[in-house]
């Protein structure tokens, strides 16, 4: 009997008398679908949803009836909202999760879960209500032994480390940051890849706002690195991002360009306006220091077109006050 998502899948994709090479064709590398159905990695429940697809069959059919596979898709789809910021779909998957744990007979998957909802919950208060002082009681009530012994911890002490960097509490942000680098520098093996480089990016971001640049510029390279010879493109955008306006800080301004014109690049593929305009901006600053006339027209041209996505009318007045306070700052 076929009892793991990535079992299931092999006996349909036979089935249907399917490669691997074939199911996977502009779904995934075949490596990541191989790595899948020997049990060694969990889809994301885009890739899920698509392999199902293609397979002609219910995603019931895959994820089971089991509580344990329930789960795992559950915190998947959880993780795959926060990646997209959808904070509506966010909720309702933490609803369904509580549901979930009022259920649940097995302490030892309750007793998870509850703490998985509750780091959802913390990023929830902080991202979505902008509630800086729960989002940090929150996450440090999570950490009653101060340890970090799985990737959860991990999580945890980054998104806490990104509550207290809002707060200018750089040193005690520092201090979690290291004990989460610790944690996976010592561990043979790490199921989500995405750790490193988000908790070396915010190292990085911490160090730029110390005026510790070489410092930054190092761990960017760092995580860089470790992006490419890992084949990921999680964050690589606001690694560029970091690196432009750092060389921009040190009028390094060839440099700069060439990284926040590539952060662009990379926010406009994966549809992040608010990223995207963001780089932008500090594109407009170099050019109109430059006082480069024909590369600013282009570029406000392209950032009207991004505003065009955004609905919020307060974040439109924020941005055209930015727009408007970099041509006042080289007025004579």
């Amino acid at each position: 009997m076929y009892t793991t998502i990535g079992e299931k899948i092999k006996y349909y994709r036979n089935k249907r008398k399917l490669s691997r090479r074939e199911l996977s064709y502009n779904i995934c590398d075949e490596s990541t679908l191989f790595r899948i159905e020997k049990g060694q990695h969990i889809p994301r429940v885009d890739i899920l949803m698509n392999i199902c697809k293609k397979l002609n069959i219910h995603i019931s059919c895959i994820i089971g009836d089991t509580e344990d596979s329930n789960i795992e898709v559950l915190k998947q789809n959880c993780r795959y909202a926060l990646y997209k910021e959808d904070y509506t779909s966010l909720q309702y998957f933490m609803e369904e999760a509580e549901l979930i744990c009022q259920t649940s007979a097995v302490l030892h998957t309750k007793k998870s879960l509850q703490r998985f909802i509750m780091w959802i919950k913390g990023i929830f208060y902080h991202m979505r209500e902008c509630d800086l002082e729960k989002a940090e009681k929150t996450f440090k009530s999570l950490f009653k032994k101060k340890v970090i012994t799985n990737e959860l911890d991990v999580n945890i002490a980054n998104s806490l480390a990104l509550v207290l960097i809002e707060k200018k509490n750089f040193d005690e942000a520092y201090t979690y940051l290291s004990n989460a680098l610790k944690f996976l520098k010592n561990e043979t093996f790490i199921n989500d890849k995405s750790l490193y480089p988000r908790v070396k990016y915010n190292m990085a971001y911490i160090q730029y706002k110390r005026g510790n640049f070489d410092l930054c510029k190092q761990f960017c390279y760092k995580v860089q690195y470790f992006l490419e010879s890992n084949h990921l493109l999680y964050a690589i955008g606001e690694v560029k991002h970091l690196l432009g306006i750092l060389y921009k800080r040190q009028s390094q301004f060839n440099e700069a360009k060439k990284n926040l014109e590539e952060a662009v690049t990379i926010f406009s593929f994966e549809n992040r306006d608010m990223n995207c305009i963001q780089s932008l901006l500090s594109l407009l600053d170099i050019f109109n220091i430059q006082q480069d006339d024909q590369n600013i027209q282009l570029l406000i041209e392209y950032l009207n077109d991004r505003l065009a996505n955004i609905e919020d009318n307060n974040v439109l007045l924020q941005i055209e006050q930015k727009v408007e306070d970099i041509f006042n700052s080289n007025i004579p």
